[in-house]
């Protein structure tokens, strides 16, 4: 089952036309190799035009200066490198209101894009002083880059202070104009782009293609409340994402080390899920009628209610946003690094949220594509039950995670939970039809209920004795590896990732590169982030990435950085990756 899955998965990325270019990482971006190490970047802050006023806002600059022949990453660097990040120090009732940067240049290869300065770069921060404000005052900063010279990237930080006064009065002349940066932040809107893609190709993921195909199938039943159904299941899409960008917002305030598929880092949902796909797969083989009693959650297999049309779409996201299609990965990384604002996370998620609508839209709003679609007939049925494969495949798929979260003892008190929901559900569905008397259906009703009870009980039984598995990655072990004079290979994976399960299956876990592992002395490290694990989800931040598949090579050289390999791997991008570094 777990090729099939893969199958599924294959597919979706030949959809996706090339997208591993747009979403791939990538070593660092070099035309020529030089062993010598580049002048430093020079690092320093200004203030922007005279002492500042009181009450009014003025401009702090953070000046690079760069030595020719070497360049440093925007803090949106692409698809590789790591962010140039300045850390304000302000005193006591400053605030800052905005930040903003020249644009960067964008350097492109066959795999990836990296965005970069090279020679000089300046950062303007708009910053509100108090009423009250007299006197001197200072501001300190603290920098971090990456300064890369040929096939050399070096990291860097450094400090810097200055000190002003509040003049008496209130003269002064105007602050200065920040650099011009975001009248065309080109960037963002690729990242947008980028997103809507994404979400569109979300819904050619084994979990979330059966309620596509299904509420296409709703179509031809109900043509005539298409309109309002689409925008229901639209609006339930885009609220969804808007709803998951608040909470990432909220914990990542609030210090949780969150990113992207957070949700399946949890047992209980994942749990929920599991049942939840067993019992819809049972509703759509036939065992019982998903509109009737409990199982009208989303409503997804029929015209139904508004308020069905509106939670199917929130069941589309709930389980399609762990995967990491094409062209998603930039835009997501975006929108949850650091520095990110609230205005640009809301963004891309929203579009995230359209790209996976439009499609439901599409045939739902445009009468010609609708024309299109076969008419009503028994094969409506035959493909309903169809369905129920891809939702028993996306169970196991669920059950995988939830094992590699708790463990095999735990996986199966769990299964035993899916057993009691089958038998109450296949009881309902047998004895509560109409035809039936008022005793035989309370029966139906008194089973199900006692049956949900159990299965309740296995749940919270296996939560309770699982236990999380180790992860055989961290720092320490990293740099053991290296000083022993291997290459350290780091897969960051999770069990809820289908592009990493297809990575490990098409690449990691094949005998062919085991044998050039061994031949070329790596050692492969696995960073499982199945459960919530901080010190990955830093990891995972420090190369601009909110969530796996992240695969990273280190060379024996402790001074060399690591070289990022794409998102979807091949042979040869591991091959050529591993012989960049045993260079070094």
């Amino acid at each position: 089952m777990r090729n099939f899955l893969l199958l599924i998965f294959f597919a979706t990325s030949f959809f996706g036309g090339g997208a591993a270019s747009l979403n791939a990482g990538g070593g660092e971006f070099s035309a020529s190799k030089s062993a010598q190490t580049p002048e430093p970047v020079r690092f320093s802050i200004s203030l922007g035009g005279a002492n500042p006023k009181a009450s009014e806002p003025f401009f702090v600059f953070a000046n690079f200066e760069i030595p020719r022949g070497s360049y440093i990453y925007a803090e949106d660097a692409g698809d590789a490198g790591l962010s140039t990040k300045v850390e304000l120090g302000l005193p006591k009732g400053f605030k800052l209101l905005e930040k903003s940067a020249p644009k960067p240049e964008t350097e492109k290869s066959s795999e990836f894009n990296i965005k970069i300065y090279k020679k000089s770069l300046k950062i303007a921060f708009k910053i509100m002083p108090p009423e009250n404000a007299a006197g001197t005052f200072k501001i300190s900063a603290k920098a971090s880059w990456l300064q890369c010279s040929g096939a050399l990237c070096l990291p860097a930080g450094a400090e810097s202070s200055l000190n002003a006064e509040f003049p008496e009065g209130s003269g002064g002349e105007k602050s200065p104009k920040a650099p011009e940066s975001k009248k065309a932040d080109s960037g963002f809107l690729a990242a947008l782009f980028g997103a809507f893609l994404g979400g569109a190709i979300l819904n050619f993921m084994p979990c979330v293609f059966p309620v596509l195909g299904l509420k296409a199938m709703s179509l031809l039943k109900d043509s005539g409340g298409a309109k309002s159904g689409a925008a229901l299941y639209c609006a339930g899409i885009v609220s969804s994402f808007a709803l998951l960008a608040a909470i990432l917002l909220f914990l990542r305030k609030a210090g949780s080390e969150i990113g992207w598929g957070f949700q399946l880092q949890e047992p209980a949902f994942v749990a929920f899920l599991v049942l939840l796909f067993v019992a819809m797969g049972l509703s759509f083989a036939g065992m019982f009628e998903i509109g009737a009693g409990l199982t009208r959650l989303g409503n997804i297999g029929g015209g139904g209610t508004k308020s069905g049309a509106f939670l199917s779409g929130v069941l589309a996201v709930a389980v399609a946003s762990p995967c990491t299609a094409p062209f998603m990965g930039s835009a997501v990384g975006l929108a949850l690094a650091g520095g990110a604002g609230a205005g640009k996370t809301f963004a891309v998620f929203i579009f995230l949220g359209l790209g996976m609508a439009a499609p439901y839209c599409a045939l739902s709003l445009i009468p010609a594509l609708r024309n299109r679609m076969p008419k009503p007939g028994a094969w409506m049925e035959t493909f309903k039950q169809f369905l129920a494969f891809p939702m028993f495949a996306a169970a196991i798929w669920l059950l995988s995670v939830f094992a590699k979260q708790r463990g095999a003892d735990a996986a199966a008190i769990l299964m035993l939970g899916a057993l009691c929901l089958a038998f109450g559900l296949w009881i309902f569905g047998r004895f509560s039809a109409p035809i039936n008397g008022k005793k035989t259906r309370a029966f139906a009703l008194a089973a199900l209920i006692a049956f949900l009870a159990a299965t309740l009980f296995t749940a919270k039984t296996a939560l309770k004795n699982g236990s999380q598995a180790e992860n055989a990655w961290s720092l320490e072990r990293v740099s053991q590896v290296r000083k022993s004079g291997k290459i350290a290979y780091v897969d960051f994976t999770a069990a809820w990732c289908l592009t990493c399960l297809a990575n490990e299956t098409a690449v990691l876990n094949t005998a062919k590169t085991r044998e050039f592992f061994k031949a070329n002395n790596v050692e492969l490290l696995r960073a499982d982030w199945t459960d919530k694990n901080p010190q990955i989800a830093k990891e995972l931040e420090k190369f601009g990435r909110a969530g796996v598949p992240l695969n990273l090579v280190y060379p024996a050289n402790p001074d060399r950085p690591p070289i990022v390999l794409p998102s979807i791997l091949t042979f040869d991008a591991v091959k050529n990756a591993v012989k960049e570094a045993s260079q070094f």
